[in-house]
């Protein structure tokens, strides 16, 4: 764009769940200085299990390469969250369809040692990242967030392979729900469906998010047909679970699940398909889940 090595785009995404487009100028100057940097400005619909939400927002992005192989990503953000569904008490959000505007500072430090961003088989990833939601331009938001995750991907013998994830979110601070962590599915913890690990309303029995998250996932890979080398079985545990508070935090209130699947490779990353078996259900919530997945495990 205008001979500035600038670029503009326009992405949307469609799903039942999540309705999204997002605009985007990327340049690698700020004002002079070498810094890859992203403007943002989005629109979006997404439907969970105890609420759904539309967001409007901007966002003004940095990255900066470090020494040895560390990125640092600096983010300013402004959005605008209404909900327009709840299926919990209000008194637990603070506000149910009134916007709730967020201005948030957050810092990202990134490491990639994967051999294959889509089919990663050797290599590990670290990424943390720090938000702090201050109240300006008379928004509400006041919290502190904190994430962080690491993957390692380790070659056995042959085809086989073994890799692991561990993810932390801390939080602190009046945080609203469509802020707080919230996990289960095929991408976090196979043992329950999307979004149902974790504390729940007492009355609707849906799940509300928490403060502070813990999972981990292990997973081994091996070949299954000599003539079909993109599909591999694979065997896995999921530990974890999501608090409502720090001080709820304890290793023994962990879940676990068990479980097996089929992966074919694909350029997108592979085509996942898991049977799971949550060891320690709550009461009513037994059974196998079964998922079917494009990606690795986030």
């Amino acid at each position: 764009m205008f001979g500035r090595a600038a670029q503009l785009s326009l992405i949307t995404q469609f799903s039942q769940r999540e309705r999204r487009a997002v605009l985007s100028w990327e340049e690698p100057y700020f004002f002079g200085l070498r810094l890859q940097t992203v403007l943002n400005a989005w629109m979006e619909r997404e439907d969970r299990v105890s609420y759904g939400f539309d967001r409007r927002g901007v966002s003004l992005n940095g990255t900066k390469p470090l020494p040895g192989g560390w990125q640092s990503q600096t983010t300013l953000r402004w959005d605008t969250t209404t909900l327009y569904f709840l299926d919990v008490p209000e008194n637990e959000v603070d506000r149910q369809h009134f916007p709730y505007s967020t201005t948030s500072a957050s810092e990202t430090l990134l490491f990639d040692r994967r051999d294959d961003t889509f089919n990663p088989e050797r290599g590990m990833f670290f990424s943390g990242v720090l938000e702090w939601a201050v109240p300006l331009f008379q928004a509400e938001s006041d919290y502190v967030k904190t994430f962080i995750k690491y993957q390692q991907f380790i070659p056995i013998i042959g085809r086989w392979n073994f890799s692991w994830t561990a993810r932390f979110g801390l939080g602190m601070g009046r945080i609203p729900i469509h802020e707080r962590f919230f996990a289960g599915g095929s991408n976090s913890f196979r043992g329950e469906y999307f979004d149902e690990l974790g504390p729940r309303d007492p009355d609707s029995q849906v799940p509300v998010g928490g403060k502070t998250l813990t999972l981990f996932n292990f997973e081994l890979k091996f070949p299954t047909i000599p003539s079909l080398p993109s599909l591999q079985g694979g065997v896995f545990l999921d530990a974890g679970n999501v608090f409502s508070h720090r001080s709820d935090f304890s290793l023994k209130r962990l879940e676990t699940a068990l479980g097996f699947g089929l992966r074919y490779k694909t350029p997108l990353g592979p085509v996942r398909f898991d049977l799971a078996w949550n060891l320690h259900p709550p009461p009513g919530a037994g059974g196998v889940k079964a998922f079917i997945t494009i990606g690795n495990i986030f």
